[in-house]
């Protein structure tokens, strides 16, 4: 079954060997933008008493799927297993070097560019002589090393010039320079010129003005505690989405989600409009594990009822539509990732156009790593907190779905309508999230893969 990417709509434009994002140029100006603070919505009445459901659903069976579904909402053509395999090579390898800068796919998935300072690591010319099936690898020349620019990223959030906001950064895919998006007081006028010199050091950086990152807090009567399902913080009010299934120590299962959604001890529910048709839930387990690094958050309960399954299809969607989840994926320029929201349903089409990216949702979450995506349209919003970002690969045996990332937040307006369950929210087509491997492995837990 084939989906939308068989036409031929790629973004950017033709580079050799296939099509690619296009590099993100960014004019610095000097400009007057109102900053906009959206809060969590609150929309359940009563707690849960405790962190365990008394009405668990039924042990799910890969029988039940209909994951095929989430092959036709693509947007652009999956990637092969083999090209993820070569991918996830690079970037165990190297993504620590500070010779490496990124790795991009083309949308068409037929070419690689592997982007490097100075002279190849013997590893990586191996790698590069040995490319996945069908697809040209070829090495392009950053202009900087990429250790130096993520660590002038870092520099930017952990002293940021007095006075200033930082929302968003990340180092060019190009290795041409770095990029920061700054927050402006309403009214105010910002010389980002000036700022973007004392950003800058020794690389180059661009400034914008930008609204600020806006936590997606946030399907609804979920029994089978899987992910892509309404949660909601009883302890501090506020409701999120259910990510990826994980499980700790070979025995003790959780849920991930995202940290922004609440603090180790808060205790979970979810919603149940028949059991309460006036609102109510069942209990559903209390938050054990967080990292603030790239906004990840674990809840476990005793009964471990927790599922590897992903919920697809729309906002109020039944169990016809689920997900296995059978790996990892590794996040690259290029890559599709497809948001499960609790709020705004299954949105695919967003393609992952800073791997590097910083930002920052306030309080103690001022310098969260992860990756920028952007789409065509809203993909996600407030409510869809802590959801899926799935990967889909392709086989000769048929179609794999990876975890990928936790969805942490956007900058949106409050004025726009979005997409999924009726109400007016924030959600925009450029979304920050949390790649689920490195919040795995920040909090010493594993993602559950489907039986």
């Amino acid at each position: 079954m084939q989906g939308h990417w068989d036409q031929p709509d790629y973004w950017g434009s033709a580079r050799t060997g296939g099509y690619f994002m296009q590099r993100r140029t960014v004019i610095s100006s000097t400009g007057l933008l109102a900053a906009v603070l959206f809060l969590p919505f609150a929309a359940v009445s009563a707690g849960a008493s405790s962190p365990d459901d008394p009405q668990p659903g039924p042990t799910l069976e890969v029988g039940l799927t209909t994951s095929e579904a989430v092959v036709d909402a693509l947007v652009y053509k999956p990637v092969t297993v083999e090209q993820n395999d070569w991918l996830a090579s690079v970037a165990s390898q190297f993504e620590q070097n500070d010779n490496y800068t990124a790795t991009e796919i083309s949308l068409d998935r037929t070419a690689i560019i592997v982007t490097w300072f100075g002279a190849l690591d013997p590893a990586l010319e191996r790698l590069v002589a040995a490319p996945p099936a069908d697809t040209v690898v070829n090495v392009e020349e950053s202009k900087y090393p990429g250790g130096a620019l993520r660590a002038a990223v870092a520099d930017a959030f952990a002293n940021p010039p007095e006075g200033v906001q930082l929302s968003s950064g990340g180092v060019n895919p190009d290795g041409s320079g770095i990029e920061v998006e700054v927050v402006a007081d309403p009214g105010a006028r910002l010389d980002v010129d000036a700022l973007a010199a004392e950003l800058g050091g020794k690389v180059p950086v661009v400034v914008t003005v930008a609204d600020p990152v806006t936590p997606y807090y946030g399907r609804w009567n979920d029994p089978y505690h899987i992910g892509g399902g309404f949660i909601y913080n009883t302890s501090t009010g506020g409701g999120c989405t259910s990510g990826f299934a994980t499980i700790r120590g070979g025995t003790q299962k959780g849920m991930m989600t995202a940290a922004h959604c609440g603090v180790v001890g808060n205790v979970f529910g979810r919603s149940d409009s028949a059991a309460f048709p006036t609102g109510g839930l069942w209990g559903y387990g209390t938050a054990a594990l967080r990292t603030t690094a790239s906004d990840g958050l674990i809840i476990e309960a005793p009964n471990n009822h927790f599922q590897s399954y992903i919920w697809t299809g729309t906002w109020n969607t039944d169990t016809t539509s689920l997900l296995p989840v059978s790996g990892v994926a590794t996040l690259v320029s290029g890559s599709e990732l497809c948001f499960s929201g609790s709020y705004s349903g299954l949105r695919c089409g967003s393609v992952v156009d800073n791997p590097s990216a910083t930002w920052s949702l306030g309080g103690d979450l001022t310098d969260i790593s992860g990756v920028r995506t952007t789409s065509n349209s809203d993909a996600a919003g407030q409510g869809d907190s802590g959801g899926s970002g799935v990967v889909v690969v392709a086989s000769s045996s048929g179609w794999s779905y990876l975890a990928g990332s936790i969805v942490s937040g956007g900058p949106g307006s409050p004025s726009d309508t979005c997409p999924g369950k009726p109400g007016t929210r924030v959600c925009g087509p450029v979304v920050f999230s949390g790649r689920a491997s490195d919040i795995a492995a920040q909090t010493g837990v594993a993602i559950q893969i489907t039986p």
